[in-house]
């Protein structure tokens, strides 16, 4: 079945149904079509297990992982708790913690910094720290794209600039 019957036949939308290939949900293979392009073939018996699972009121909560395959979770909720419980319990499974970059220990050990991590060491805004530098109140070293602020000159201005008020 093409991509229009095979939405038609489920009674979703043709992206819901690229949602549900993408996922892993329905087998899809793609054909050289007479136009020169490529045409997507959507597997009869997948869309019927599918269209099945839909009917049976199935949720299968899909986590997608990088450089890896995807896992799946599929059970028959008994009221909405059971969904929401099953949808946080994948969450948590696959929670990467946010990189934060480095902690303010290690920043402090650097002899230089970029401008982003003077900002974050000082509390200052990135922007001030770049407005103070190209008026030359923070001496820095050029690399390639960037700059670099010593520990010292960096202290040094926040001195300053506490005293100023």
């Amino acid at each position: 079945m093409n991509k229009d019957e095979a939405a038609e036949f489920l009674r979703v939308s043709v992206r819901t149904l690229q949602r549900y290939a993408k996922n892993g949900r329905v087998k899809v293979t793609y054909k050289h079509s007479k136009a020169g392009g490529t045409e997507a073939v959507f597997d009869e018996a997948g869309l019927k297990a599918l269209k099945d699972e839909l009917a049976r009121g199935e949720v299968r909560a899909v986590i997608a992982q990088p450089q890896a395959e995807s896992k799946s979770l599929t059970t028959t909720p008994r009221d909405m708790t059971q969904v929401v419980a099953l949808v946080a319990a994948a969450i948590r499974e696959n929670i990467q913690p946010a990189q934060q970059g480095d902690s303010l220990s290690d920043l402090s050990a650097k002899l230089t910094l970029t401008e982003k991590e003077a900002a974050r060491l000082s509390g200052l805004p990135v922007a001030e720290i770049r407005r103070a530098r190209k008026a030359g109140k923070l001496s820095s070293i050029k690399t390639g794209s960037g700059h670099r602020i010593s520990q010292e000159v960096l202290r040094a201005y926040t001195k300053n600039r506490l005293k100023k008020g």
